[in-house]
């Protein structure tokens, strides 16, 4: 877990509601395994619970509750030849259905478990926010880090033991790898997914024994192994230290000057233009931005109005004059 946390500190850990949809992510795949490895359905009732939380907290990343009890669900169907592992299979369709239906239990009812198939597809839209962008592996630090983690992740997945390789975590492995090389927002799924089942491939390792041995497979993977967990610690306050601490001091200054401008007057009175970074803090201050982060709200097929997010784009690439773009808004600030 600790390597997990650092690759998600490089890219993906920030002060958002994606912060909590890990959390229930990990607690779903806990539950099920304890599940797996006590046979008792107690552990399956509180994911609908889960489901409840993640709708209502953090809407786009809901279906990745539903395809991980659907990864169980293959698994548990007993097919030795086939690694499927097989445990019961009716209590995990049960607490499935019960989890789509406590899915729509939330302000927008169906829409909501639909907007994140309207808000996607768009090629204009994924060019312009970046973590919808296809992963390409060796574009920055980042990418060139998540690249070898995971064919490292692979190679330890080869050469562990075939009896203990379960299905569930192959599918969950190359599923999110797959989504994750179409957005690189899906590679959060990926990291979270792909390395606590080396626990299992190598439970039986004995590491005196494999120090002790003459170059072979398992001296191969325990020293790799070494010298990839040696990197991480030697890299982890490195990258802790470079995190930038947000927001921007220029706009607290510049939001504190506006509270002493209007007094003792509602915030939310006034139309404040920011810009796409920026408008979350100014929103969360109780003012009323331009545009936000959630750049998908702003496309007129989900907001019925108008393609925002597109005019904020032209305007910062000169396709729209300020003084007409002033004159429409009309902004106080």
């Amino acid at each position: 877990m600790m390597i997990t946390d650092f690759i998600l500190a490089l890219a993906f850990v920030a002060t958002r509601a994606q912060m909590v949809s890990y959390i229930i992510f990990l607690g779903l795949i806990y539950l099920l395994e304890l599940y797996v490895k006590t046979g008792r359905t107690k552990y399956l009732w509180v994911i609908p619970i889960l489901s409840l939380l993640q709708i209502n907290l953090h809407a786009s990343l809901w279906w990745m509750l539903i395809l991980v009890l659907l990864v169980y669900i293959i698994d548990s169907i007993r097919k030795p030849k086939l690694h499927l592992q097989g445990y019961r299979t009716k209590p995990l369709i049960v607490v499935m259905v019960v989890t789509f239906l406590l899915g729509l239990v939330n302000p927008y009812g169906f829409n909501m478990i639909m907007f994140i198939f309207k808000s996607y597809g768009d090629t204009r839209f994924h060019n312009m926010i970046v973590e919808l962008r296809s992963f390409s592996p060796f574009t920055d630090v980042f990418s060139i880090f998540l690249y070898f983690s995971i064919v490292s992740v692979l190679f330890l997945y080869i050469f562990g033991k075939r009896k203990n390789v379960r299905i569930r975590y192959l599918l969950m492995f190359f599923g999110f790898l797959a989504l994750g090389l179409n957005t690189v927002k899906g590679m959060s799924q990926v990291v979270l997914t792909m390395f606590f089942p080396l626990a299992l491939l190598y439970k039986d390792a004995k590491i005196e024994k494999i120090m002790d041995a003459k170059i072979g497979r398992d001296a191969i993977v325990f020293w790799v192994g070494a010298v990839s967990l040696s990197i991480f610690v030697v890299a982890l306050p490195v990258v802790v230290g470079q995190v930038r601490d947000y927001p921007r001091e220029v706009i607290v200054r510049a939001l504190d000057v506006i509270d002493d401008d209007i007094g003792e007057n509602s915030r939310y009175d006034y139309k404040i233009y920011a810009n796409y970074v920026d408008g979350g803090y100014v929103e969360y201050w109780g003012y009323r931005p331009y545009i936000d982060p959630r750049g998908e709200v702003f496309l007129e097929k989900n907001n019925g109005k108008e393609d925002i997010l597109y005019e904020y784009k032209d305007l910062i690439d000169g396709g729209v004059k300020v003084s007409d773009f002033l004159k429409k808004y009309n902004f106080d600030y």
